[in-house]
């Protein structure tokens, strides 16, 4: 999904069933403008991405689980 919605790769996914819940751990998963953005003095704007970002995807992935 990373890498079709956002052109890029994470290095590792982990997932765990926890009761109900489904838990994704992912490496590498800062994007090159994030990783721009945090290494300009922007680290609250790469921040408010990534967390854009994951909501956008958070929906994508239970679309896609359903």
């Amino acid at each position: 999904m990373y890498r079709y919605l956002l052109g890029h790769q994470t290095s590792q996914a982990q997932c765990n069933l926890l009761d109900n819940k489904l838990i994704i751990a992912l490496e590498n998963a800062i994007t090159q403008p994030e990783k721009l953005l945090a290494h300009n003095g922007q680290e609250d704007l790469a921040s408010q991405v990534r967390s854009q970002l994951e909501s956008v995807l958070e929906l994508q992935l239970k679309d896609s689980i359903k």
